[in-house]
């Protein structure tokens, strides 16, 4: 158990040389995943200019909302299928299975050190954002808030985590993926709360995405951080992210598993 561990721990390590290496890509992925929900709030801007209240959110909420959601979406969103993809249609993967660390662990450690990297690339940005539009952000966190949302964030990653190498394992048998990756992401942006806010999406919509793991990564943490979630729908909520975790790691490691079986090790 200690030296898989130290094995794991080396990779990271080694991971964060790459960070340091490839800082320009970090910084790329890092404007990708948390400049939409800071232009979204600087828009809301405009929208609010005669209004109260929209969709149960006053200017000042709608505006924490998205700067919150931007660092969230940041913090949660993975990209490790890409890696994955390519591995398996250049049979790079074949030479990984022959040491002794776990791929399907090694994807999860690397892309948490990339995470962090883009978190750091993203910051400085983020934090200029954040004093320009200071007068309009609301912090109203209770330390047990605090506690939910540090969990909801990191059960969040997980999801994520699980999503995106279930994902990736679908190129062991699926040649062209793009078609499919431009669905699932424009159902995460809209379903997950990151384009709006889920109370202003038809109702339709919403009853849809309760069954769905997609308003657990993003929207669900940004609630919690503006205090719209009642106590007892807080822990509900947790709980369930904890399934969505649960079920979608041990999926994803089922077909990852059922993915190698068949796999051939033929790139091109």
């Amino acid at each position: 158990m200690i030296s898989s561990g130290r094995k794991y721990l080396t990779a990271g390590l080694l991971s964060w040389q790459d960070c340091l290496a490839y800082r320009a890509n970090a910084a790329i992925w890092a404007l990708v995943d948390g400049c939409g929900s800071m232009v979204m709030a600087l828009i809301w801007l405009s929208v609010f200019r005669d209004r109260g209240e929209i969709g149960g959110y006053s200017l000042n909420q709608m505006i924490t909302y998205y700067l919150v959601a931007s660092a969230v979406s940041l913090l949660t969103t993975p990209h490790m299928e890409y890696n994955i993809i390519w591995e398996i249609r250049q049979g790079l993967l074949s030479g990984y299975l022959t040491r002794p660390a776990d791929r399907y662990t090694m994807h999860i450690v690397s892309e948490t050190v990339w995470q962090v990297m883009k978190f750091l690339m993203f910051l400085p940005s983020y934090l200029v954002v954040c004093w320009f539009l200071r007068r309009y952000i609301i912090i109203t966190l209770t330390p047990l808030n605090l506690l939910f949302f540090c969990s909801a964030v990191l059960l969040a990653y997980l999801i994520n985590c699980g999503m995106k190498m279930l994902l990736g394992s679908v190129a062991f048998w699926v040649t062209e993926t793009r078609g499919l990756f431009q669905v699932l992401e424009c159902l995460w942006g809209l379903l997950s709360g990151e384009i709006l806010p889920l109370s202003l999406l038809p109702i339709w919509l919403t009853v849809i995405g309760g069954f769905l793991p997609f308003k657990y990564v993003v929207w669900f943490p940004t609630e919690l951080f503006l205090d719209r979630v009642p106590v007892q729908e807080a822990v509900l909520g947790l709980g369930l992210q904890v399934c969505w975790a649960v079920v979608l790691l041990v999926v994803s490691r089922l077909v990852w598993m059922r993915g190698l079986a068949v796999y051939e090790g033929v790139g091109g």
